[in-house]
């Protein structure tokens, strides 16, 4: 993206709230309209909340046929089209011994939500929709599989993850760790292919009858990308 932004920071010149070029003539003559995730709110309309911004913005994105085919893969391994209706989808983004600064907010990252943080917001949708049999994951960590798996021993777990380092080996795509003695240990995995499993887990996961995680880009992918009804999003409190 470096040859298309200059600056450090970017910011919209108008808000195109209103985007559809089939019935905006203004927006006809232009090849390309950029809409950043991290500046989905400006494109809100007047009483629309979040989610429904997302949901309109995102039915804008279509998967090409490489992710479409990893989303069937995905599906037919673990069954999901038969099990997404009485499913939980969850993601916990966990760090994994990653590190980062955010100069903004002046605090460092990134600090796992507490194993009772996770535990009690995955019971509460459960607790609310007793018809939910499965909870179908995806996270940074493998330690949060297996903890999900202990402290619901009832349910049916599915870790969609693949590719993840081990634990307190960080993410894949940046080499800055809390324990920097571990950056030589890491597993070399392909970036394009990381993007590409991500994708289709975001997908997987938008399917489920109910969502739960906390705030994170990938979380709210999903929720863009989600049909279900809001009330059945519930929220991870990983501040």
């Amino acid at each position: 993206m470096d040859h298309i932004f200059e600056q450090k920071s970017y910011k919209t010149e108008k808000k195109i709230n209103l985007f559809d070029s089939t019935e905006l003539p203004r927006f006809q003559k232009r090849k390309v309209v950029f809409i950043s995730r991290d500046n989905v709110a400006a494109y809100t309309n007047k009483n629309e909340d979040y989610i429904d911004t997302c949901r309109r913005l995102y039915k804008r994105i279509i998967p090409n046929e490489l992710i479409r085919n990893k989303l069937t893969e995905l599906e037919n391994k673990f069954n999901l089209n038969n099990l997404y209706h009485e499913s939980l989808g969850v993601h916990v983004r966990h760090g994994n011994g990653e590190k980062y600064y955010s100069p903004l907010n002046n605090t460092w990252g990134v600090k796992p939500p507490s194993a009772d943080k996770i535990f009690k917001a995955i019971k509460k949708p459960l607790d609310d929709n007793p018809n939910i049999k499965n909870i179908i994951l995806s996270s940074d960590c493998n330690a949060v599989s297996n903890f999900i798996k202990e402290q619901f021993p009832t349910k049916n777990i599915i870790y969609l993850s693949q590719f993840v380092q081990d634990i307190g080996m960080g993410c894949n795509h940046t080499n800055s760790l809390f324990n920097q003695e571990f950056s030589s240990l890491k597993k070399t995995i392909s970036l394009e292919l990381e993007d590409q499993i991500v994708f289709t887990e975001i997908l997987a996961l938008s399917k489920c009858y109910a969502l739960c995680g906390g705030k994170s880009f990938f979380f709210n992918t999903v929720k863009g990308f989600s049909e279900c009804d809001p009330t059945k999003i519930y929220y991870l409190d990983n501040s």
